[in-house]
């Protein structure tokens, strides 16, 4: 079978995270040497570790944030715009402001705010990983600081300089519990779908979707993608919008569904369920990065190093589903999500190739 593009970004990854429990031993021997207040003159030299905190340098940082006394996250996850709200149950003296986007129109806001040193976002939060190593590498984003808690909690995990995996969501098979039913694979949808509609998640929308769907074209052979548009699929440029379809039963199944907005739709009574399929299980990784243009540095770090305490890490992973780096009831197993290896234009020639002319009408 023609596996079509296949040509992993990571090869060329220019910031290769570190393993935590390395970083937090030399910690240990420069505290030994009375060199822990370090930490807070480090300048970036672009190398791959984070910057780590003593107890007393973390208690500087949180108050600065106190004294700043704003945030403003932008994200592309729609189930962590309520989610990161709860930041000020944590640090009532911060006023947070969450804006969500969709990630390839939040990168570009990004991108336009970077390259006019705009106010705009403190903290950027989506599933581009490859954004974050090259915005790291033209030290557009800031190196993080970890508190001593977050250095005990990633003990064993990877954490990049810039940037540091705080989830992983499949993709879903979500559908109208009134008029469809569950499957545990997309063979099976593809036997008893007949002529029901069906709603597909645009492959466009970011390259983890994208490779959702290649991950089953190399599954289920080359025509895969032909036979999803004999059953004339209607395209949706978001989760949102298409639950939205399925709940009101314009739809019965939903392809690719994004996480969280079915669980929020079922929670309001509406006739609408998931399941996460047994073949080719991808999803999207999400994790914070700080603009090195941010206008609240401190808050910013602190928000950080929220999301990856027992208690961010145990909200995301209510709001988002799926899985969480750390050891919270309830999460998949971290290694059970693939993740898109591609580049942004790896994607672009799969959808010129392959998605466009199946399903682009």
């Amino acid at each position: 079978m023609k596996r079509g593009i296949n040509r992993p970004w990571r090869a060329r990854r220019t910031h290769t995270p570190v393993v935590l429990v390395a970083i937090m031993s030399m910690v240990g021997i420069l505290s030994a040497c009375g060199g822990g207040s370090a930490a807070m003159k480090v300048e970036d030299d672009g190398g791959d570790a984070p910057v780590m905190l003593s107890d007393s340098e973390w208690s500087d940082v949180v108050a600065a944030a106190k004294n700043e006394g704003e945030l403003v996250v932008y994200t592309s996850s729609g189930p962590t715009e309520a989610a990161f709200k709860r930041f000020s149950d944590t640090y009532p003296d911060i006023k947070i402001t969450v804006e969500r986007q969709p990630t390839a129109d939040l990168i570009t806001r990004l991108d336009q705010e970077i390259s006019v040193n705009a106010a705009g976002a403190d903290v950027a939060v989506h599933g581009q990983e490859v954004w974050y190593a090259d915005r790291g590498q033209a030290r557009s984003l800031a190196p993080l600081k970890l508190s001593p808690e977050s250095q005990k909690n990633f003990t064993g995990l990877e954490v990049d300089r810039y940037y540091v995996p705080v989830s992983k969501v499949p993709y879903s098979f979500a559908y109208n519990t009134m008029l469809g039913q569950p499957v545990k694979t997309m063979e099976e949808f593809l036997r008893v779908v007949g002529d029901k509609p069906v709603g597909l998640h645009d492959a466009a929308n970011a390259i983890a979707t994208s490779y959702q769907y290649y991950r089953w074209q190399e599954s289920y052979g080359d025509d895969f993608l032909q036979r999803l548009a004999a059953h004339n699929p209607a395209v949706f440029g978001s989760g949102s919008t298409m639950s939205q379809s399925l709940a009101a039963g314009e739809i019965v199944y939903g392809i690719a569904q994004s996480p969280g907005y079915i669980a929020a739709l079922k929670a309001q009574g509406a006739p609408v369920d998931e399941v996460v399929l047994s073949d080719a299980v991808v999803g999207a990784q999400y994790g914070p990065g700080i603009l090195a243009t941010s206008r609240h540095p401190n808050a910013a770090q602190v928000f950080v190093n929220w999301v990856m305490s027992p208690e961010g890490q145990k909200i995301l992973l209510e709001a988002q589903g799926g899985t969480v780096p750390t050891e919270i009831e309830g999460s998949l197993k971290w290694d059970s999500v693939e993740l898109a290896p591609w580049t942004p234009d790896e994607q672009e020639g799969w959808l010129k190739e392959q998605w466009n002319p199946a399903l682009r009408r």
